[in-house]
């Protein structure tokens, strides 16, 4: 009885069609991967949006950093690095110049004074007062009397 000898090729279309699924599998594989890598990155956006969106919804609030940790469950070293990635200024120069635009708009509306820094989230007249000075260069009054010449 003499050994059957197999023809050179064989087995060579079965071994090309696994190579070529195990390329398939890595290609599917890089691209999940990936997928997933940016939906990290979307995920880090939408959440700075959720903040913009609390912090001008409740600017006449407390919107210490405290606050915000717990509103978003990231760290406040996390939510500050990010910020500052993302608009160039602290979360606090933020949270102030949005407060000092919505007491410009008070203002312009001729609210009182006790209101416009109550409704714009200043604990205290000088609080405001100082802050709206160094923004823009004025008094509250004297902004309110610019508006009326």
């Amino acid at each position: 009885m003499g050994l059957l000898k197999a023809p050179e090729n064989f087995g060579q279309d079965l071994y090309l069609k696994n190579m070529l699924s195990i390329l398939l599998i890595l290609f599917l594989r890089s691209c999940i991967a990936s997928d997933h890598v940016k939906l990290m990155h979307r995920k880090k956006a939408l959440i700075m949006d959720d903040v913009f969106r609390y912090i001008h919804g409740n600017l006449s609030g407390n919107l210490s950093l405290e606050v915000l940790e717990e509103q978003f469950f990231v760290s406040r070293h996390h939510l500050c690095r990010e910020f500052k990635k993302l608009t160039g200024q602290t979360i606090h120069s933020y949270i102030v110049k949005s407060r000092l635009d919505l007491c410009k708009k008070y203002i312009e509306e001729g609210k009182s004074i006790k209101e416009i820094y109550t409704l714009g989230g200043f604990g205290s007249y000088n609080h405001f007062f100082r802050a709206f000075k160094k923004e823009y260069g004025m008094t509250p009054k004297d902004y309110y009397e610019s508006l009326t010449e």
